[in-house]
């Protein structure tokens, strides 16, 4: 029996973490010399990181990331034809930092992925059990290996469907050295911003939710009314807008206030209010949505400190 890599898809889940789905061909062609039904059993997989070499002449086991049991299936004609099925392998964070950081090493992330199979030969009606024990195949740089070798844009591209790559250009006016204590906290809150843009292109959703929380509460928010700007951050824009003016930016930051709020309220349904203790486990979506409402509020606010 042989089983070869054919292809792989990211399958995106509600509240868990996505699944990498390894597509294997299973050829049984030179174990059944007879066209006669085999049913394969769901096979018991174990699946190791690799670090292996360019030239692919090296590689070193990292360890064990999954095991389980795939897909069974049904082939009429093993004799003739071949089999496709499918091993999931859950992605967290760390497989991900790990798959990255032998990357930045100038090295490939490889898998090896190694199958026990039972299956029933339906020879004239007679049902006749088979062992097969196999390692999964894919052709690389022109050879076959044992391994699931991933290539540099094989990697590229893999975490781009995992969307843990997206770049975000931020850009906002700071002071280079602060002139009041609305400035000092505006720069606190673009360096914690900088940090949850880090966090949110490596998927810690969690993180990037409890920093958001703390710069809405530690320096945008009064800690007696949650719906309201801090008053040096306020008065400040206030002071350097005209007379005119005056009345329509008070209702923006007013209005910004209960945005800010509304914002919090969100992030509480993840994390609990009083502790700061998680709840639940956000989705990328959450984690965007929350940085993007406040990286607008924080550029919004820099960009009305530094006019002159």
């Amino acid at each position: 029996m042989k089983c070869r890599y054919s292809s792989y898809m990211v399958v995106h889940r509600i509240g868990l973490n996505p699944l990498l789905r390894i597509e294997v061909e299973m050829d049984f062609r030179e174990d059944f010399k007879t066209d006669h039904p085999l049913l394969v059993l769901p096979p018991a997989y174990k699946v190791e990181l690799y670090e292996v070499t360019k030239d692919l002449k090296g590689q070193t086991p990292i360890g064990v990331i999954d095991q389980g049991t795939g897909e069974g299936a049904y082939l009429p004609k093993p004799a003739s034809s071949t089999l496709r099925t499918s091993i999931n392998v859950p992605v967290s964070k760390e497989l991900i930092d790990k798959f990255n950081e032998i990357k930045r090493k100038g090295k490939l992330p490889a898998f090896y992925i190694h199958l026990e199979l039972y299956t029933v030969y339906y020879e004239h009606g007679i049902p006749k059990p088979y062992t097969f024990s196999c390692e999964v195949w894919k052709p690389i740089h022109g050879r076959d290996k044992p391994l699931v070798v991933f290539s540099t844009d094989e990697i590229d591209l893999l975490m781009r469907d995992l969307k843990y790559v997206e770049v975000l250009r931020i850009e906002i006016p700071l002071p280079l050295k602060p002139e009041h204590v609305a400035q000092e906290k505006l720069v606190r809150c673009v360096k914690e911003i900088m940090v949850a843009k880090e966090l949110l292109a490596k998927g810690d959703y969690p993180r990037v939710l409890h920093i958001c929380r703390n710069i809405v509460m530690n320096y945008l928010t009064k800690k007696e009314d949650r719906s309201k700007l801090v008053e040096e951050i306020t008065e400040y824009i206030l002071s350097r807008v005209s007379e005119t003016q005056k009345s329509v930016y008070e209702n923006v930051l007013s209005s910004l206030g209960k945005t800010l709020y509304g914002l919090l309220q969100y992030l509480h349904k993840f994390i609990k209010e009083d502790t700061g203790k998680l709840i639940q486990n956000p989705l990328r979506a959450d984690a965007e949505y929350a940085f993007y409402t406040l990286f607008s509020i924080v550029k919004y606010l820099a960009d009305l400190s530094v006019e002159r």
